[in-house]
């Protein structure tokens, strides 16, 4: 018989799988299998969508208008995101320049795709989204780590910025409100790394914006558009209807770009997926236009769950949690924990192992070192209440039980 090459493409071999999805897998294999087990490892919001967006989305596979859609999404969606950016933003995007993806995951990899040749530097700060490197990667880049501190608010500083440019640096990617950690830029500390994209010609940057309406304690979400309409020539913002209008299975994303790339990012997706799934879009469409409130109604549950949690995070010493300003996640360190032995009885030399003790204590969350910043925890507050205080519970038992190296 004729042996079979079996060789993966190197990039695709090299980004392996969301380290989050396969936590999450895990964890309900486990929970099928008997286990009591509390997840909050997802990013994923618990409530459903508003009864507009769920409504339109009815009606849509009622009226039988199901056929494929335009490769650039339903004309209606795109009117009512570009009109939704310059309300929020006050920046002049025309329909043609709006692209409607598969999920904000897809038009953050297009656009990558389109304007990255072989080894250029796709600028990263970590801790950073778990895919942002795979993307880089997959697009033919090489994705430049830049980590980030504490005392900075795990943001990244123009002086981290200009420190690694180089000739071959291209993107500069920024995610605010950030996952992880729920850090958000201000419109200042934007527009102060603006001054050093703008002198660096070559350089584009990608606007992850999709936690953009989940926001605590009065802070405001501003892009570097925004901060320095100049720079929208060179940039691409991304956002969707995931996170903010709970709509995480229906799959509609969106990029708002200028012409040079806008164009090459829907060829791109005419050969990938062609348009979205056109109920889906429907429903975001009314979402938009029928629904404005309803993001802030899930920041209001978000809120109560936030500080339901740091109130029971904040009776150990052994951790510390990181006061998130937006999206729906704690960022604890666990630098107390490294060395100690679990209540199972293994030393935990990394944040990792703490994520596997924990999850054999009844606890899913997802060790930093998948965000590129170890010892850390991600633990989302995106659940039910009971949930929130069952799981910060649990991990508190855990500090207390655990033994000292």
């Amino acid at each position: 018989m004729t042996q079979i090459d079996t060789v993966i493409n190197e990039a695709v071999f090299a980004a392996g799988s969301s380290p989050t999805i396969a936590l999450m897998d895990r964890a309900r294999i486990l929970k099928q299998s008997g286990r009591d087990i509390v997840s909050l490892a997802g990013g994923e919001p618990d409530m459903s969508p508003s009864q507009p967006g769920l409504q339109a989305a009815i009606d849509r596979l009622a009226s039988g208008q199901v056929s494929y859609g335009p490769v650039a999404g339903l004309p209606e969606l795109r009117q009512a995101v570009a009109r939704g950016i310059k309300r929020r933003h006050g920046l002049n995007y025309l329909v043609q320049n709006i692209l409607i993806g598969v999920g904000a995951k897809q038009v953050l990899a297009e656009a990558l795709m389109v304007a990255t040749q072989p080894r250029d530097e796709i600028i990263i700060p970590a801790p950073y989204w778990v895919s942002y490197p795979a993307m880089a990667r997959l697009a033919g880049g090489s994705p430049v780590i830049v980590q980030t501190s504490a005392k900075n608010y795990f943001k990244i500083t123009p002086e981290e910025l200009r420190a690694v440019l180089t000739p071959r640096s291209r993107w500069l990617v920024i995610n605010s409100p950030a996952n992880p950690t729920g850090t958000v830029y201000s419109k200042r500390e934007l527009a102060e790394i603006a001054r050093v994209v703008a002198d660096h010609p070559r350089l584009l940057v990608l606007s992850d914006d999709i936690y953009e309406d989940i926001l605590f304690d009065g802070h405001k979400h501003a892009n570097i558009v925004g901060a320095e309409p100049g720079l929208l020539d060179r940039s691409v913002l991304c956002s969707g209807f995931s996170k903010g209008h709970a709509m995480t299975g229906l799959r509609v994303g969106y990029a708002a770009a200028p012409d040079w790339l806008i164009g090459p990012m829907i060829n791109l997706q005419s050969h990938l997926t062609s348009g979205g799934c056109v109920v889906g879009q429907a429903a975001a469409t009314m979402a938009l236009m029928k629904a404005e409130a309803f993001p802030a109604q899930c920041v209001q549950a978000y809120e109560r769950r936030r500080r339901l949690g740091l109130e029971i995070l904040q009776r150990s010493d052994r951790i510390s949690v990181f006061p998130s300003q937006g999206a729906f996640y704690f960022w604890i360190d666990v630098s107390g924990l490294i060395g100690n032995r679990s209540p199972g009885g293994h030393t935990m030399m990394s944040d990792i192992e703490v994520a596997e003790s924990l999850l054999e204590s009844g606890l899913a969350v997802v060790p930093g070192s998948a965000f590129g910043l170890s010892p850390y925890l991600r633990m989302s507050f995106a659940a039910a209440d009971d949930l929130v205080r069952t799981g910060c519970e649990r991990l508190i038992t855990f500090c207390h039980d655990c033994i000292a190296g």
